[in-house]
């Protein structure tokens, strides 16, 4: 949970000088992002974590409540700033850099977690879902809770080095969202591979179905990952590229319902992949998108109403991505059902 301070340059940006450009200030933070989209889009949503006892992390609980997020188990911490993060972006809407002040989440730990879970297995949540920013003894207790409540673990990586982390401990993830640096990093990826994995991803055809990538020209995880790996499936997202679905199961893109807890296989090849176009948009803001992205993802996956496919999820939620991407805002004002059903109708139509 953090407050978020963005500015984007009106031209060219310069390091090391000052550009001319816009400022704004919102909510954010990866967890409480992806809380915000789950409500949007008609999930109900109880939210852990910490804010500092000051103006902005007063605003945020304020902010929760009205949206209708549960946000009674939010730890108030009046010694320590409320989390904050800091992005400076070019003309294009690209980072360009980013500072993040997260000493109030250190108060997130494994009696915190296993206190508050019980809430969620009395009240009989669905998934779990984690951003890399607990530190691994948290996580490490979390993935334990999850194990006893029979529930998804759903991880999002935060960076390079915080995702390496996380997926080094003695965890089981049953959903991992790394970007491409993130997996390059994790999987060892040479950049001759990895020119290869996009050029590949290049040469598909646009549209909403998705494409069986070649298992010749996708990366691999090394074979000490494969041994006693911890992680079921994959979504790897790869900004204006799409998605890619990495998964043991041959008919993952037609399952239905929540996510299986069936664990990555160690077999050489028994590792497929499926790449999901994405739809083409006006970047105004690539913060959020991700958040955005998984949100869609998991609250069509796990609406009881809805029972959809994996590759209607990721669609669902490239779709929900593209709303994020064509604000200001870190989480779209304009996210709704009625909205994400028209970009994929415009996409259809396309």
């Amino acid at each position: 949970i953090n407050w978020d301070i963005k500015a984007r340059s009106e031209q060219e940006f310069h390091r090391a000088t000052s550009n001319p450009g816009r400022v704004w200030q919102s909510s954010g933070g990866v967890g409480r992002n992806i809380a915000e989209a789950a409500v949007r889009l008609g999930a109900p949503v109880c939210l852990y974590g910490a804010v500092g006892g000051d103006n902005p992390g007063k605003r945020i609980i304020t902010e929760l409540k009205a949206m209708g997020v549960d946000a009674h188990g939010i730890i108030v911490d009046h010694d320590l700033p409320t989390g904050s993060y800091i992005a400076v972006m070019n003309h294009k809407g690209e980072l360009e850099a980013a500072i993040s002040d997260m000493r109030v989440g250190r108060r997130i730990d494994p009696a915190y977690v296993s206190r508050q879970l019980v809430d969620t297995e009395h009240a009989g949540g669905d998934c779990l879902v984690a951003d890399a920013n607990l530190d691994p003894a948290t996580l490490t207790r979390l993935s334990q809770e999850a194990d006893r409540l029979s529930l998804p673990l759903v991880l999002e990586p935060v960076s390079v080095e915080k995702f390496a982390s996380a997926v080094d401990l003695d965890c089981f993830f049953d959903l991992l969202s790394p970007n491409g640096d993130e997996l390059r990093h994790w999987w060892q990826v040479d950049d001759a591979q990895w020119r290869s994995f996009l050029q590949h991803l290049d040469q598909s055809q646009p549209g909403l179905a998705p494409r069986t990538i070649d298992p010749r020209r996708m990366p691999q995880p090394p074979s000490d990952l494969r041994r006693g790996a911890r992680w079921g499936e994959i979504l790897l997202t790869l900004g204006e590229r799409g998605v890619v679905l990495f998964s043991t199961d041959p008919s993952a893109p037609q399952r239905r319902g929540p996510l299986s807890r069936r664990r990555f296989s160690t077999g050489p090849s028994d590792l497929q992949a499926w790449y999901f176009p994405a739809i083409e948009t006006k970047v105004v803001d690539p913060n959020g998108a991700g958040d955005s992205f998984l949100a869609g993802f998991l609250t069509g996956l796990f609406a009881p109403s809805q029972r959809i496919d994996l590759a209607e999820a990721i669609r669902r939620g490239q779709a929900a991505a593209t709303l994020s991407l064509e604000s200001e805002q870190t989480i779209s004002p304009v996210l709704s059902e009625k909205n994400i059903h028209a970009v994929l109708q415009r996409r259809r139509s396309s």
